[in-house]
């Protein structure tokens, strides 16, 4: 199978596990646990591992909107504010993967995580979603076991696909 072709694919299982495990998530216990666990956030973070960066970016700033079309999750204006961080992860994550093939994902992943969740914060202050700052800090601080679970799994996924040679 061609590189493109394979990338293409790896990209659109990502942006349908990204689109149906939040779903999943709200269904089995509620908004509070997707916004506890990210699933999006897993499947922007796994493309910027797994694809190419410009794959990963069109996957994450589709992955919102396509959750909302779907599902009206998450809703507007919130909406604006999931994409902003997605964009954000993704771009980090993949960009600092791309230059340094030496860096350990854990470490890209960690710094992507610090700035999208400033991303969120400030998304949050800037839109007016919530009436003070500690409110904005409360739900950022409330996808710490998403962020946990990126970081446990996440690297161990990458390193069994790349072992496998099944990465595009």
């Amino acid at each position: 199978m061609k590189k493109q072709t394979k990338t293409l694919a790896f990209t659109a299982l990502l942006l349908a596990i990204g689109t149906l495990l939040p779903q999943l998530f709200h269904e089995i216990g509620s908004q509070k646990l997707g916004q506890a666990l990210l699933p999006m956030h897993f499947a922007a973070l796994a493309a910027a591992l797994l694809v190419a960066p410009l794959f990963a970016l069109v996957m994450a700033l589709l992955l919102a909107p396509l959750g909302f079309l779907l599902t009206g999750m998450p809703p507007p204006p919130m909406l604006f504010c999931v994409m902003a961080e997605l964009l954000a992860v993704t771009a980090v994550c993949g960009l600092m993967r791309k230059k340094s093939a030496k860096l350990p994902a854990w470490a890209a992943l960690l710094t992507a995580q610090i700035v999208g969740r400033g991303v969120l914060f400030a998304g949050l202050l800037l839109l007016h979603l919530v009436p003070v700052p500690a409110a904005a800090l409360a739900i950022v601080l409330a996808g710490w076991p998403g962020l946990a679970l990126q970081l446990l799994l996440l690297p161990l996924i990458t390193k069994i696909l790349e072992k496998k040679h099944v990465l595009p």
